[in-house]
């Protein structure tokens, strides 16, 4: 956690530094810490949404009622997160391998 914490500070501070640091990694924990983290904390503040009994401002897109909206957002939002992270991944893979194609996305 202490790594993790060290580019999340890295990337206030030194930012160029940091992502050099960040493309040279081979593991993925460090991405996988990174969207869990914006998962769970999304999810933290849906539950005190959920509590308080906020209702969205706009019309909700799936049919769930107003009031139970930011309820069943706890649940949906990290795995929406995590499905988004593999979508961005694979469409920036797609671009580069527009412009180089020495890379393949079973190579990570």
């Amino acid at each position: 956690m202490s790594k993790f914490a060290g580019y999340a500070w890295g990337t206030i501070v030194h930012p160029a530094a940091t992502f050099r640091r960040l493309a040279e990694e081979k593991r993925i924990g460090q991405g996988w810490a990174a969207v869990l983290l914006v998962g769970v904390l999304y999810s933290v503040v849906c539950a005190i949404a959920a509590i308080n009994g906020i209702e969205p401002v706009t019309e909700p897109i799936l049919p769930i009622s107003k009031e139970s909206y930011y309820f069943w957002r706890v649940f949906f939002g990290p795995p929406v997160f995590i499905g988004a992270w593999y979508l961005f991944t694979y469409l920036n893979l797609l671009l580069g391998r527009a412009f180089v194609e020495r890379e393949h996305f079973k190579t990570y």
